[in-house]
């Protein structure tokens, strides 16, 4: 569905619109349906026309407050759903599940496609119980739908049939921060600080490559093998190798401390990272809130109906809407969207409809967005965020200082061609679903 909705009201698409679509995506469906059925399986999907999703999350743990974020997106994203499908005589219910290990996600995934006739999971808060529920919907035959995790091997060796990630990839979080960090500055001279994870040293190795392509060079790599980090240390070190920015691919205890030093200090180098959730600043101490992250929503954005959406979330939960809720909101319209459109609420029907060309959808971004096919990734623009001096009010601790991907030289490129200027692209992609 094409972007660019009413400000004022963030119109969605007309009853008669949606009819239309839903009557030609439902004509060119049958083949393609067909063959996907075999793979997916035979999930218990409603027989009675009834499209069921099932939110599986954590309750507690550390990624609790991912989960909680990804919980009211979905609980706003259902609520809406439900009064459309009112208005064409059909029904979309939300049914929850907590699971705070990755077996329980397993578990739960199975007996809400087996015993409540879910076709759809949505999830991901962290990437163990996104793997999870990936690994149980491709065996039960059931759709899952990535709201959280940015792992990028779930987009590549561990890709998945029926696996579709509104969630932004670690590549394009880190083609996104050099785009926009270095597009216009020329902050070329980057010193890495990561974690000992793997993930941690992916997303580091993948943000170095980036910046590689971009005619930049690191001058500086640090693993932090524990939680304590030495930031005065570090930040003299910094210093005196000369580097434009100091990359945080890490998250925890060690990002804030650093974040906190370097506030203290005000060196001339900026401070940045690939990955960050708002919903983690908002919690920490004020002190801690420095740097320049890529981010999929912000909630003072107004254009193409964003300003609506975030009050109707905000008005609902009582606190803006952080890129997290934005995705869990998108992946149930995503799904009610497909189903209304293929007429089906069959997973083979749903996958080979978000599959195809047709699948665009309107996240008030602006542009159409949709999937990928080599990875399932979503397309879609990021937001560059930079932490404010002065903070106004609780929540409104940044600006956004650009959007990604800036304009290329290019200028008629497509906005699908644009926007595959963050992530894997097809050459790189190690997915093969597509092949």
């Amino acid at each position: 569905m094409a972007g660019g909705g009413d400000p004022a009201a963030g119109r969605e698409w007309s009853r008669r619109a949606f009819l239309r679509a839903a009557a030609a995506a439902a004509g060119g469906l049958g083949a393609l349906g067909a063959a996907r059925a075999g793979a997916l399986g035979a999930a218990a999907a409603s027989r009675d026309g009834v499209l069921r999703v099932g939110l599986v999350l954590p309750a507690g743990g550390a990624a609790a407050p991912e989960a909680e974020a990804i919980r009211r997106g979905v609980r706003l994203g259902a609520d809406e759903a439900a009064r459309t499908a009112q208005l064409f005589g059909r029904r979309m219910e939300l049914v929850e599940a907590v699971a705070d290990t990755p077996a329980a996600a397993a578990r739960e995934a199975a007996r809400l496609v087996r015993d409540r006739g879910v076709a759809a999971l949505v999830g991901g808060a962290d990437a163990a119980g996104c793997r999870a529920l990936a690994d149980a919907a491709d065996r039960l035959g059931a759709v899952f739908v990535n709201a959280g995790c940015a792992a990028d091997a779930l987009r590549g060796t561990e890709c998945r049939r029926a696996a579709f990630h509104v969630a932004a990839s670690g590549a394009m979080y880190a083609d996104a921060l050099v785009d926009g960090l270095g597009g216009g500055a020329h902050l070329t001279r980057w010193y890495f600080v990561s974690s000992g994870s793997a993930e941690g040293a992916a997303l580091r190795d993948r943000t170095r490559e980036a910046l590689r392509a971009r005619g930049g060079e690191a001058c500086g790599d640090v693993v932090l093998a524990g939680a304590a980090a030495d930031a005065r240390a570090l930040l003299a070190d910094v210093g005196r190798s000369e580097a434009d920015v100091l990359c945080l691919c890490l998250t925890g205890p060690a990002r804030l401390e650093i974040l906190r030093r370097w506030r203290e200090a005000a060196p001339r180098f900026q401070v940045a990272g690939p990955l960050m959730q708002p919903v983690r600043f908002w919690a920490a101490d004020p002190a801690t809130r420095a740097g320049t992250w890529p981010a999929m929503w912000y909630h003072e954005r107004k254009p193409f109906g964003a300003g609506s959406l975030s009050a109707r979330f905000q008005e609902r939960f009582g606190r803006p809407m952080d890129p997290l809720g934005w995705a869990g909101w998108l992946a149930v319209k995503v799904l009610w969207e497909a189903s209304l459109r293929a007429g089906t609420t069959e997973p083979a029907g749903l996958v080979a409809f978000l599959e195809g060309p047709r699948a665009e959808f309107d996240g008030h971004k602006g542009v159409p967005l949709g999937f990928r096919p080599w990875d399932h990734q979503l397309r879609q623009p990021l937001y560059l965020l930079r932490a404010r001096t002065e903070i106004p009010a609780r929540w409104d601790m940044f600006d956004v200082v650009a959007e990604v991907p800036r304009a290329g030289p290019d200028e008629a490129a497509s906005p699908r061609d644009a926007l595959d200027r963050l992530g894997d692209d097809r050459s790189r992609s190690r997915c093969t679903i597509a092949r």
